[in-house]
């Protein structure tokens, strides 16, 4: 009988060029422009869809490697997973370190027949590519502690661990971490009394630039104030998961990392984008000085900017014309623009805002003004791409979002040679629901609806809502039989959740509610969106016909069902 060893290179040597196939797709996805190490930008950072798609490549790659044993060289998808996920904040060095890092691991597994064979080359790699993240718990749960530590050395984070203030103090006289979680109600070394607070507020006098993210269990809007006064920049109430926290970890070391927005600025006075360059380029801006507004337009059009600077004078054009005729253009319609100008009297200003700037700034300039107002506006502006692709109700994608991402899922799938299931699935009686007990409460049942979705499905699946009650979900490799099996067992854990409504005379009823659901799979059952989607829709109205509560796959056998 074979040994598990010999099995696992078997499946490995049936499998081996898929999984090379989906490290080239990778190396496609992430494209590093220009050459020039100081100027740096992944391709994928512009390109939510892709972005999603590289998501999701390396996540797979990550637990399959695992999964044959290849440990060294899942870790080191799970640092290029951790770097991808930050794509837009990205510094030169570290996009360098995320192409290198993804061509040795196609070297590596195009030369390894077994895992051992790998484990060499990976090492090499590791030492000129890994750059851990130095942080610090400080817990006396030594369960989620524990956990914590598993959690990170899988992103490939440098994690020190201390129980008391004594043991931390300690560990910051010879570490300096970007970033510290401390659980408050650990601290005792005070007359055995919690003082968290005390401790957190001498922290942040001796260490005043490092991220403070705090866990409690008490989590009052007072104890949220005193904690933020105290210093914390995040308050995570309990009871959490070690994935929370080293999300939340790595989500405040991504926000450390410098800015990588780009800028164009136009000014005729070169001692004004001399300022301009010294202050901005340290902090990580990418900027594009232009003195001849004749060349404005093509610097917009080669750097395709995060954010514009504008003078309001200069020679031939005002700006405020400059800023009309970029409004003009729908496709520049929602670029940040600030102005710059000597004149800050009413009626200049008023004009500035009329044209349609987004903000102005008297000269001389004042260093740190100026940075707080192109920070704010970077927020801002990806705030507003991310509700513009995001339902508000749920949080899920919305559907132009996921069928942008589905139509390349698809063509991924096409190279691969291997299937996407889409699934539609749709509230049952939900009407009755509103009528019953009001559209609050219904909203409620979108949310929650929206909430075990997330839960529930894997970061490289699809989960969208796709109007009204009726939301999307996308497999990628996933035969179309498993797929209904997930749902059928997702469908059984979502019905066990217990609402609460209130029927007329105030009398509140408790109540429970199901989904019916179609599965469609590419290619069997059509290779595009929408023919899977008419699939897929198809079979949902067999469900509901049949008597709701269940997932139907698609009968591709059906004509009707693969036109269009």
């Amino acid at each position: 009988m074979p040994s598990k060893k010999d099995t696992l290179k078997a499946v490995w040597s049936r499998y081996r060029q898929e999984y090379l196939n989906l490290v080239t797709d990778l190396e496609q996805m992430v494209v590093v422009v220009p050459s020039d190490i100081t100027d740096l930008r992944l391709k994928i950072a512009d390109d939510p869809a892709v972005l999603n798609l590289a998501k999701q490549a390396i996540h797979t790659l990550k637990g399959a490697l695992g999964s044959f044993g290849f440990r060294e060289l899942s870790g080191a998808s799970a640092q290029a997973e951790r770097l991808i996920s930050t794509a837009a904040q990205l510094t030169g060095e570290q996009i360098w370190q995320l192409s290198e890092l993804i061509a040795q691991l196609r070297s590596t597994l195009e030369a390894a027949s077994d895992p051992a064979s790998a484990t060499l080359a990976l090492k090499d790699l590791t030492r000129q590519s890994s750059k851990s993240c130095d942080w610090l718990i400080v817990s006396c749960d030594m369960e989620l502690t524990e956990d914590v530590i598993h959690q990170s050395s899988v992103w490939r984070l440098d994690t020190r661990v201390a129980t008391t203030a004594s043991e931390a103090w300690a560990v910051l006289s010879q570490h300096s971490p970007d970033v510290i979680v401390l659980d408050l109600d650990c601290i005792l070394d005070c007359v055995d009394e919690p003082c968290g607070l005390d401790f957190l507020h001498e922290l942040m006098l001796q260490h005043p630039t490092v991220s403070t993210i705090v866990m409690s269990a008490h989590d009052s809007l007072s104890d949220r104030i005193q904690a933020i006064r105290a210093g914390a920049c995040t308050f995570l109430a309990k009871p959490v998961t070690s994935v929370q926290v080293v999300e939340t970890v790595t989500n405040r070391l991504a926000q450390r990392t410098q800015p990588t927005a780009r800028i164009v600025a136009l000014d005729d006075d070169p001692a004004i984008l001399l300022g301009l360059k010294r202050l901005l380029t340290p902090l990580g801006f990418q900027l594009t000085l232009v003195s001849d507004p004749l060349q404005l337009w093509e610097a917009i059009e080669k750097t395709v900017p995060d954010l514009l600077i504008l003078d309001i004078e200069i020679p031939e054009f005002s700006g405020i014309e400059l800023c009309k005729v970029i409004r003009s253009d729908p496709k520049l319609a929602q670029l940040p623009i600030l102005f710059l100008s000597a004149h800050s009297d009413a009626e200049m200003v008023s004009q500035v805002f009329e044209c349609g700037a987004d903000d102005y700034v008297s000269k001389p300039i004042v260093g740190p003004a100026l940075v707080t107002r192109i920070l704010n506006r970077m927020e801002r502006r990806r705030l507003l791409q991310k509700l513009a692709e995001t339902d508000d109700l749920t949080g899920l994608s919305r559907r132009r979002q996921a069928v942008e991402v589905l139509e390349r899922s698809l063509k991924l799938a096409s190279r691969q040679k291997t299937t996407v299931c889409l699934a539609i699935l749709d509230l049952d009686d939900f009407k009755q629901i509103n009528d019953h007990y009001g559209h609050e409460i219904g909203d409620k049942v979108l949310k929650t609806l929206g909430d075990y979705l997330r839960q529930t499905f894997r970061g490289e699946d699809i989960v969208a809502r796709w109007g009204g009650e009726e939301f999307m979900v996308g497999l990628y490799g996933t035969p179309k039989n498993i797929a209904v099996e997930r749902l059928e067992r997702f469908l059984r854990a979502f019905f066990q959740h217990i609402f609460q409504g209130v029927l007329q005379g105030n009398n509140q009823q408790r109540f429970q509610v199901s989904f019916s659901g179609g599965v469609a799979v590419y290619p069997t059952d059509g290779t595009s969106v929408q023919q899977l989607y008419r699939c897929a829709d198809q079979a949902l109205y067999q469900a509901k016909a049949a008597g709701r509560s269940r997932i139907l796959p698609a009968e591709s056998t059906q004509s009707s069902c693969l036109e269009g």
